[in-house]
């Protein structure tokens, strides 16, 4: 990464001028306890102390009010810590990198911290944990009728889990794009696994699925590097169709790409990768900008009556910041992440800074079923449905559904939607949805391998 590379130079002047600073042999020598260690500064409010534990480059970016208005914030929004696990390491070459649990009263999280030769924190991410979250099936799924195994995408340090779930006597298989940010293979948010009710009611329909964690989930440390769409979705889209047409139950049967959010965006971008593909299910797809998107919703969050999910303007204006930067020549390889949305890396904006979903999916040739909930807040009718329907409305194969009373989960409900509608214990996605899609699917009377 081009960052990384002016980070070592600027290090090797400073280090020429200053010398370099002593190792910090004790996070070398026991990188396992840094995660408590990084709680217990937090807790102690000893923000000076955890800030003399960054990495040189990151010390001039993180202010020492700066991390004490960052971790209060977090308390404030997800509560109290509840525990702080014990960390694994991964040695690569010089660097070391833990992963450790961190359960808030309202969050639990898994925490990425890289550690370098020299014994200093490089970088620090956490991603959701969902892995204790409980689901019990919705009332459309039939467990009797189909099978879910593990199976493995990717290689090497891009190896990620995914589960294919083969109904009897398959008909067609969907591969599943969750939405944007570290998510799991069931595109986990609260209490709800809307990918996982989706995968065994399409399978109790004879569906096939294949469904994977995301890169940046299972590998959370890559948004150091120079990703970018490719690494994030197509080469894991990739791997799931190589897959598919090496297994016997589901070969030669029309395969779809399943794609939901900033997944929906990525479709037709993997249809184009891959031109053998049978159709695209879009749900929920946004088509407007991602970095105007989030701005987007943080207004909307301060209209709700429930100020706990309020943002403030600072952070607004700061997003807002981010966002013409993204958009403006000034923005290179060479951009540090810190000043991008989401902090993430440069690259990945270059990426899809030009990149028009809908032209994309026009292009294809292909069916297409593009469904959107009415009170869906994240993406919405008139800032992202309404792109699909002015250009591809009328088109051959290609049809659209729109649910009023659902959110961007597709669940239904009454009134503005909120954050508070992914965590009811028991929500499923609705079953109309469900049928809809394996409806659509079948009517096509797409040709079947002779048996």
């Amino acid at each position: 990464m081009a960052f990384s590379k002016v980070t070592l130079i600027l290090q090797s002047l400073v280090d020429a001028i200053a010398g370099k600073e002593p190792t910090i042999q004790w996070t070398r020598d026991n990188p396992s306890t840094i995660g408590k260690k990084i709680i217990d500064l937090l807790e102690a409010g000893s923000y000076a102390d955890l800030r003399n534990l960054l990495a040189r480059h990151l010390r001039w970016l993180v202010s020492v009010k700066k991390l004490e208005t960052s971790w209060k914030s977090i308390l404030d929004s997800q509560g109290k810590v509840v525990s702080v696990g014990e960390g694994e390491v991964t040695e690569s070459s010089d660097v070391a990198v833990v992963r450790f649990p961190l359960v808030l009263e309202k969050l639990a999280l898994k925490v990425v911290v890289r550690i370098s030769a020299r014994g200093y924190v490089t970088s620090i991410r956490a991603v959701p944990d969902h892995s204790n979250v409980p689901w019990s099936p919705p009332d459309y799924v039939d467990e009797t009728l189909f099978e879910e195994s593990e199976v493995v995408l990717g290689a090497d340090d891009r190896a990620v889990p995914a589960s294919l779930v083969l109904p009897r006597s398959p008909s067609a298989v969907i591969v599943m794009l969750q939405g944007s940010g570290p998510v799991d293979r069931n595109s986990s948010v609260g209490q709800l696994k809307p990918f996982k009710d989706l995968a065994l009611g399409l399978a109790t329909k004879g569906i096939a699925s294949l469904r994977f964690d995301k890169v940046t989930l299972t590998h959370a440390e890559m948004l150091n590097d120079n990703i970018t769409v490719e690494e994030e979705y197509i080469y894991h889209a990739r791997a799931a169709i190589t897959l598919l047409r090496s297994q016997p139950e589901v070969e030669g049967l029309p395969i779809f790409i399943l794609g939901h959010s900033l997944g929906g965006n990525i479709a037709p971008r993997v249809g184009k990768e891959e031109p053998s593909i049978a159709g695209l299910v879009i749900l929920a797809g946004s088509t407007e900008a991602l970095q105007r998107a989030a701005i987007r919703q943080m207004k909307y969050l301060n209209t709700l009556k429930d100020k706990t999910y309020h943002v403030s303007a600072a952070l607004i204006d700061a997003a807002t910041k981010q966002a013409e930067l993204v958009e403006s020549p000034k923005l290179g390889l060479s951009t540090p992440s810190s000043k991008l949305p989401f902090a993430v890396p440069a690259s990945y904006w270059l990426d899809i800074r030009d990149y028009n979903p809908v032209s994309t999916a026009a292009g294809l040739g292909k069916p297409l079923l593009i469904m959107q909930g009415g009170r869906d807040y994240q993406v919405t009718l008139k800032d992202d449905f309404v792109g699909w329907k002015q250009e591809l409305e009328g088109n051959e194969g290609v049809e659209f559904k729109v649910y009023d009373d659902m959110n961007h989960v597709f669940r239904r409900g009454k009134g503005l939607s909120s954050p508070d509608e992914y965590n009811v214990a028991g929500g499923h996605v609705d079953g109309d949805v469900v049928e809809h899609i394996s409806g659509w699917i079948t009517q096509l009377n797409l040709p079947r391998p002779s048996s």
